[in-house]
């Protein structure tokens, strides 16, 4: 494997996400040989992912800028 590192702002991937948020990639899953994925979930006010169960990973989240709320079933 080769050193993982953040990739830089003109290297980044940008996917839509849900009702026009944005996903960025920061570290993908290749990079780190699927162990671990780094993303910038951008979303408006009021706005989250839909209700999930991961079975094989751990979800982390960083809230960098406003409010949030978590909800672990």
């Amino acid at each position: 494997m080769t050193m993982p590192y953040l990739a830089q702002r003109d290297q980044r991937q940008t996917l839509e996400w849900l009702h026009g948020g944005l996903f960025t990639v920061l570290l993908d899953s290749q990079a780190t040989e699927g162990r671990l994925t780094v993303g910038l979930f951008d979303v408006p006010k009021g706005e989250a992912p839909p209700f999930h169960v991961h079975t094989r990973e751990d979800e982390v989240f960083f809230l960098l800028m406003g409010e949030a709320r978590q909800d672990a079933r």
